[in-house]
């Protein structure tokens, strides 16, 4: 009665009274302020308690009632405890429960998915980064090698300048400078610095014998 004086209709209403007990038994009720948004969310508490499917959550009395109306009323607290959502879901679970069960399933199911697609997203992504410090490894001792093969081929110029055969020393220095890497400045400013001497020294010779 009080739900239909808020609402404007009774809280289930089949298309026969068969239905309509159906609906007592398994369904709750539209929460009336869906229906009427002016309803004060305690006298909406106070309505549904007294349409709750166990007996032991509805009122005990209609005194309990008429205690709950009269605080109400009177802008006091109420004893009626809001029904929370977590406990309107256990209670759709207990009065559904091979939908419950399936919904579990598929939700359990889209969790697993959820987890394993991060978990390849993750593996993935320390796979690339495994990758780039492989890379960055392999090129470093790629330059390495091209530093030291580059100053192995200075040396052996320098070494054939020093004994008297300078053109030789000078076309392994001519060498040594084109396999050097660009961001050795330092061993390519020393072997310019020796090319320039040592050709300076062979045509200083060169014009003493002619």
């Amino acid at each position: 009665i009080l739900y239909e004086m808020l609402t404007g209709r009774p809280p289930f209403r089949g298309e026969t009274a068969l239905d309509t007990l159906e609906q007592v038994r398994h369904e709750e009720p539209v929460p009336p302020s869906r229906l009427q948004p002016k309803v004060p969310r305690d006298l909406e508490t106070i309505c549904l308690k007294c349409l709750q499917k166990a007996p032991a959550n509805r009122y005990e009395s209609a005194a309990a009632l008429a205690e709950d109306l009269r605080r109400f009323l009177a802008n006091e607290p109420i004893h009626a405890r809001r029904v929370g959502r977590s406990e309107r879901f256990v209670r759709w679970c207990r009065r559904n429960p091979i939908l419950a069960s399936v919904s579990g399933i598929a939700g359990l199911a889209l969790l697993a998915a959820f987890v394993l697609t991060i978990l390849i997203a993750v593996h993935q992504r320390q796979a690339a980064s495994h990758l780039a410090k492989e890379q960055e490894q392999t090129q470093r001792a790629l330059h390495a090698s091209e530093r030291t093969n580059a100053r192995m081929a200075f040396h052996t110029g320098l070494t054939f300048c020093e004994q008297g055969q300078a053109r030789r020393g000078l076309l392994w220095m001519a060498h040594s400078l084109r396999i050097t890497p660009k961001e050795d400045v330092d061993l390519r400013h020393l072997i310019r610095m020796n090319l320039a001497a040592w050709s300076r020294r062979v045509r200083t010779l060169r014009a003493v014998h002619d």
